[in-house]
């Protein structure tokens, strides 16, 4: 084989390779969208009393981040009957709320959020739950849940599931740990998600527990902190940029190589 041959074909598999690497680099999982924020503003409540006269007050203990809440049951003591009256422990709940979700959902799709439980925390009596509304801002104390709730399945970890029979939006969203039962303790909930079907595919589409970030002042959005994103790039460094950076080096050096070659022809 001529050198000029031999140039020829290490350009051409450079260039295959360049092509192989810009297909593994492209993100593949179509099935996973980005994050889902919700309209409305989100909010952790600790509340007490009876229906339908329950009253709320700002979450004494409950934390949220874009994936994570972890709702905190008080012990009511002495210090706090000045808040909420004689009480035993356990009987105020707490809850994280959003007045509208604003997620549209088809027949057969569903709402999933994982838990689990610190060593005090029991979900006896449906305590941990889960639950929806069609109606903005509804009164999640004291009116019962228009598009249904689900309890948590068991006192240890696991997922609560709510099915959607028939297409409607999600407005009023929340997830609680309430006074069902007398324990106290921390639930914690992470991965909130709706799954549906696109043909034979399930897609799956995670919901942040925040606002949505707002663009900066050149216009970029600063990535939140949720999990289930959708597919991603490699990162600068990785194998896959040092290959594909290795591929157009040969490109250009053949290049050159079959030029040179040219240029010595022409002038012997």
């Amino acid at each position: 084989m001529s050198r000029t041959r031999t140039i020829a074909a290490i350009v051409v598999a450079a260039l295959g390779l360049a092509g192989l690497v810009a297909f593994v680099a492209s993100p593949a999982n179509a099935t996973e969208p980005d994050p889902h924020y919700a309209t409305g503003a989100w909010r952790a409540r600790d509340w007490t009393g009876a229906y339908p006269d329950v009253q709320a007050s700002d979450a004494s203990g409950s934390t949220a981040t874009c994936d994570t809440v972890t709702l905190v049951k008080p012990d009511v003591n002495a210090d706090q009957d000045a808040i909420y009256g004689p009480s035993a422990d356990g009987d105020v709940g707490t809850s994280y709320e959003n007045g509208d979700l604003n997620l549209a959902v088809s027949a057969g799709d569903k709402l999933l959020v994982d838990y689990t439980l610190d060593d005090v925390a029991d979900a006896a009596a449906g305590a941990v739950r889960m639950f929806a509304y069609s109606e903005v801002d509804a009164d999640t104390l004291n009116v019962a849940p228009t598009l249904g709730f689900v309890a948590a399945p068991g006192s240890t970890p696991g997922t609560i599931e709510l099915d959607f029979a028939a297409d409607t939006t999600v407005h009023t969203f929340g997830l609680t740990y309430d006074a069902s039962n007398d324990t106290e303790g921390t639930v914690t909930f992470t991965n909130l998600r709706s799954e549906s079907t696109d043909g034979a595919t399930k897609v799956v589409t995670s919901i942040a527990f925040c606002a949505q970030p707002r663009p900066t002042a050149t216009g970029t959005t600063p990535a939140p902190t949720t999990s289930g994103t959708g597919g991603t790039l490699p990162k600068t460094g990785s194998p896959v940029t040092a290959i594909a950076g290795v591929a157009f080096a040969f490109v250009v050096i053949g290049a050159l190589a079959i030029v040179a070659v040219r240029r010595r022809r022409a002038t012997s």
